[in-house]
């Protein structure tokens, strides 16, 4: 029975059959041990396995969405009673599961902790990404045609690739992008409500007096945010908050 808490628990029950050895899972059984004299030896098969199963459950990914290969262990992995061992697997907090990973396994037998092994392998794990449809300017907004999910090597890819469509619409690309290309958090950016040399109406008010001028934005500013403005009509240079693409306000 596998149980999920801070970190996975895998519960492997092993006991001695002459010519057999075989272990509850959670799905079908499959052999877990060899040994002799009374011992048993967790063999490299069965840790990949567990390995395995640890990855997919920590990225809910289903099994066929990870690969594993290039497995390695070392340390402690013979000379266990026969009667019922616990394997608890865990890694390091902000160790990524896909590309190098490394994990530790403690060992119990019959209740005791009995040692430890470590773990390694590389993971690829598969799972779509957002894609450029076509070719993408530079300040171009982005709407949900302009992109396409396609099925990538997440272990191949930096850990900022966008998963979801909807977290890239409305935003535009910070510079040019080519079509087919990973779109990435950081090719992105809020549009501005306002741009350097837009024109605007700075508003200013006071109870029931309200005052209007022309005024030209000297920065790029985003709404609720403070931004340079000139008034046109004094020349001066005053701070207002963005209210829309065409006015800012100026607080009292």
């Amino acid at each position: 029975m596998i149980r999920c808490a801070v970190f996975m628990i895998f519960l492997v029950c092993l006991w001695g059959i002459p010519q057999s050895s075989r272990a509850g899972t959670v799905d079908d059984p499959i052999p877990e041990v060899s040994g002799s004299r009374g011992t048993v030896t967790l063999s490299k098969r069965v840790l990949e396995s567990l390995f395995h199963r640890y990855v997919c459950s920590s990225l809910r990914k289903p099994g066929s969405d990870v690969l594993v290969s290039r497995f390695r262990v070392t340390g402690m992995r013979r000379g266990l009673p026969r009667g019922g061992v616990n394997v608890r697997l865990y890694r390091k907090d902000g160790r990524r599961l896909t590309g190098n990973v490394h994990l530790t396994a403690i060992v119990s037998a019959r209740g005791s902790v009995v040692g430890k092994m470590n773990l390694s392998a590389w993971v690829d794990v598969f799972q779509q990404v957002v894609c450029a449809r076509r070719n993408l300017k530079k300040g171009t907004v982005i709407g949900a045609g302009d992109l396409y999910l396609s099925r990538k090597n997440l272990s191949r890819l930096s850990r900022d690739i966008l998963k979801r469509i909807d977290g890239a619409v409305g935003l535009r690309v910070r510079h040019s992008v080519k079509a087919d290309t990973c779109i990435k958090r950081w090719m992105l950016e809020r549009p501005p409500a306002v741009e350097r040399g837009d024109r605007v109406t700075i508003l200013a008010e006071s109870g029931a007096l309200r005052i209007t001028v022309p005024g030209k934005v000297l920065e790029k500013g985003y709404p609720g945010g403070l931004v340079r403005v000139r008034n046109m009509m004094s020349r001066k240079e005053i701070f207002a908050r963005v209210v829309d693409n065409l006015t800012v306000r100026v607080d009292f």
